[in-house]
Parts: C-alpha cells; sequence; structure tokens
C-alpha cells in the first residue's frame, strides 16, 4: 500500500533526470512542496500531473533539496530498507573480503551513491570501520546506520570522520568521534595489495588514507614491476600525504630488481636485501603522517623527491 508522507511536486521540464534514476534533484527543478517537511523527513517525489516518481529524503537548507533512495512507490523506507542496502555493498565487496582474509584489510566499504546510499561513506581499516556522515539525511540517520554496521560486520569500532566541507553546504558543523565499540589506536597497520601503511583514522585526511585510489596506486606499481627502464626513471610523487604512490613505485622497483638480482647473488642475499628495503620503504612512509599547511607543500614534494634519492643509495649500499 503507498505510503502517506510529504510530496514534492517537479516542473515538468526537469522530470527526465529522475526518470533516468539520477539520484539527486536541485532546488530549481521543484515546483511546489506539500506536507511541511522538516529536514532529514522522506518525501515523496510525483510529477505534475500526480504520477510517482521516486522517494528521498528531504533538505530546504541544500542546493541538492531532495536525495533519491528509491523508485519503487510501495518500497517501504525503514529500518530493514537500509539495512538490505548496507547488506549489498557488503556483498559488492565481498572478493576484497576473501583476498584479505588474515590481513588488516582496507578499502572502501560504501561508497555513497554508487551503492544506492546517497551521503553515506564507509571504509573499513582493518578491524575498524570509519563513517562519513556527508548530508542531513544521513546525519539523522547515523546512529541507526553504525548499528546496523555493527551487527553485519562486527567491527572492533566504528568511529565517524564527518568533518568536511561538504557539510556545511548542508546546514551541517563537523562532528568526529566515537559511535560504537572500541576506539581505535594512534595507527591502524593495513594491508594494501602487499603493501603495508599505518593510517591515523582519528585525525588524517578525509578517513585517513585516501583508498579511492587504491587501483590507481597498483597501476603505478605494476607499471614499474614490468617497465624495462625502471631503474632509471624518476618519479615525482604530488600527491604525498602518506607516501601511498612512492611506496608503490619503490616497491615496483625492488620487484623489477628481484628478476636481476636471482641471478647473480643467490636467494638467500635476495631475500636479506628486501627485508631491508622493505623496512627502509616502511621508514620514509611514516615520514608523511605529520600533517602539514598549504604553505608547506612544496617542501612535501621535495622530501618525496628526496625520499627516491635516499632509496637508490640505500639500495646500492646494501646491493654492494
Amino acid at each position: 500500500m503507498p505510503v502517506t508522507e510529504p510530496v514534492i511536486v517537479i516542473r515538468e521540464e526537469r522530470q527526465k533526470a529522475v526518470l533516468r534514476r539520477h539520484p539527486w534533484i536541485f532546488s530549481g527543478a521543484v515546483k511546489t512542496v506539500t506536507g511541511d517537511p522538516a529536514d532529514g523527513d522522506l518525501v515523496t517525489v510525483r510529477s505534475e500531473r500526480g504520477e510517482f516518481l521516486a522517494r528521498g529524503y528531504w533538505n530546504s537548507r541544500s542546493s541538492i533539496c531532495v536525495r533519491l533512495l528509491s523508485w519503487d512507490e510501495d518500497q517501504p523506507i525503514d529500518e530493514e530498507f537500509w539495512r538490505e542496502r548496507l547488506r549489498r555493498a557488503i556483498a559488492a565487496r565481498q572478493p576484497l573480503n576473501r583476498v584479505a582474509q588474515g590481513t588488516p584489510a582496507a578499502y572502501r566499504l560504501v561508497n555513497a551513491e554508487n551503492d544506492g546510499l546517497p551521503g553515506l561513506v564507509v571504509d573499513r581499516y582493518g578491524e575498524w570501520l570509519v563513517i562519513q556522515a556527508l548530508t542531513l539525511g544521513i546525519e539523522v540517520r547515523k546512529e541507526m546506520l553504525a548499528g546496523l554496521l555493527e551487527q553485519l560486520m562486527e567491527p572492533a569500532g566504528i568511529y565517524e570522520r564527518s568533518d568536511v566541507d561538504v557539510r556545511a553546504k548542508e546546514g551541517l558543523a563537523a562532528s568526529t568521534g566515537l559511535l560504537g565499540g572500541s576506539p581505535p589506536p594512534e595507527h591502524i597497520e593495513i594491508d594494501e595489495n602487499g603493501r603495508r601503511f599505518l593510517v591515523d583514522v582519528r585525525a588524517g585526511h578525509k578517513t585517513g588514507f585516501y583508498l579511492d585510489q587504491r587501483e590507481n596506486r597498483e597501476i603505478i606499481g605494476d607499471w614499474f614491476r614490468w617497465d624495462e627502464q625502471a631503474a632509471e626513471r624518476e618519479v615525482l610523487n604530488a600527491f604525498a600525504y602518506t607516501g601511498g604512490f612512492a611506496v608503490y613505485a619503490l616497491g615496483g622497483l625492488t620487484e623489477f630488481g628481484d628478476q636481476f638480482l636471482r641471478h647473480t647473488i643467490g636467494e638467500r642475499i635476495l631475500y636479506d636485501l628486501r627485508v631491508r628495503l622493505y623496512d627502509h620503504l616502511q621508514r620514509l612512509s611514516l615520514s608523511f603522517f605529520e600533517r602539514t599547511s598549504t604553505g608547506e607543500l612544496m617542501s612535501r614534494v621535495s622530501n618525496d623527491v628526496n625520499a627516491l634519492e635516499q632509496f637508490r643509495a640505500v639500495s646500492q649500499e646494501l646491493a654492494n
């Protein structure tokens, strides 16, 4: 049976995006509002002829006044709706879960509109989850969503990092802190494609690490691994918050070196070389955790170049 709730009528010339299932409705597309919805309330979206179009949550303070959740008129948007959307997002990452068994995994668990959950980002760092509530509709439901994630994932803890600028456009202040379970340690060790990093989820950029660059970092590592001139390349890492791209590039060079060294110095010496290089890479990576001001950007980039030179020097010393 259709649900009775406030109604948003969309101008006829602006309906096409809704019919194509674009998840946003801008304020300029709204013709009338009936039912006096409070910000965060669920609303029904209809055409000028009264036809059902979609349902979503309302925010009069935002230029994106409706974030759409469902195009099914009879689908209730209750706790079970949110549970199912979360379950579906988690299931979509099962290959990452399987690969990560026995390692401190790190990946994006929920990616907002891409998972039918506009405004919600959830990142996994080992045994902890980090939530960003980017919209008012998610803000008013974040406690419920955190509870559902605890049931579905059984994490050690759930920490909020809703301290991004976009919240101001929703009429929201920054919000951080523990939402459930145990607080995260100062640094969480993660494994990404065989590379280890320490992540500060409480004070680092975004949720602690740029997980959306996972595949791009892997591409860099693969490119260096198979490039016959890899050892002669110079890399400028202009995105040096944790040195992620630099670690992949340098890791690619050590893999390239394996192919040569295995034929010249033997497996035992090669193993010792790789272990010592890995330890050095970790020390370089840790130096990028300190937060700096915008004015220090160029010195940060310079430090990356210096790190590459340090790596070359250590590599030569160890090989000798």
